[in-house]
């Protein structure tokens, strides 16, 4: 059984003409609430990545705008990053953080199609769904910085190790707000206006 996203609702009752600018404004608001996101800052002990709230973000932006749009704003993020990385990015250092910030794609689209197929109905399916979409941004991440530092095992210690309690903490909370994601969607999808 599948579910529909915030997105999917509001755009089933917008009028067609308005789809598409509803859909480009939704992806716009949602790369800003990206940067947004990187405005939280703490620093990780032995790493120059501080952790933020960036990878929570975009895993709520999969869920309630759906993969495409989801992944759409963390792409659009991205270019952001790459256009003025010391306005749009945690640390200011493309060299550091662009491969978190590329996983940001992926992982978006994965929470979107995974929430879609049904994954929110329950916590033991939602939260092998998050640990997916999280480790994607993770590895990516690492695999950045890897070619940054010339050794992948150096690049675990630093851009992968140190954030693994945090992510753990980040998915219970993005499953929690995925079940309530869930039921408003049932909510409105029942409502008749």
């Amino acid at each position: 059984m599948s579910q529909v996203t915030a997105l999917t609702i509001a755009l089933d009752r917008a009028p067609s003409r308005n789809r598409t600018f509803a859909t480009a404004t939704a992806v716009v608001l949602g790369s800003l609430l990206i940067w947004a996101s990187a405005l939280v800052q703490v620093p990780v002990p032995g790493t120059p990545v501080p952790m933020t709230l960036q990878t929570f973000a975009v895993l709520m932006l999969g869920l309630t705008l759906g993969p495409r749009a989801g992944a759409g704003a963390a792409a659009l993020y991205f270019l952001e990053s790459m256009a003025a990385p010391g306005v749009f990015m945690a640390s200011g250092r493309f060299a550091l953080t662009g491969g978190y910030i590329l996983g940001f794609v992926p992982a978006a689209f994965i929470a979107g199609v995974l929430f879609q197929k049904g994954w929110g109905r329950g916590w033991l399916r939602a939260l092998p769904a998050m640990i997916a979409a999280k480790a994607v941004v993770l590895l990516c991440g690492a695999a950045w910085m890897a070619i940054s530092l010339m050794s992948f095992a150096d690049a675990v210690k630093v851009a992968l190790a140190p954030f693994l309690g945090i992510e753990v903490f980040k998915i219970v909370l993005a499953v929690a707000l995925m079940k309530s994601t869930s039921a408003l969607s049932k909510r409105f999808e029942g409502s008749t206006d």
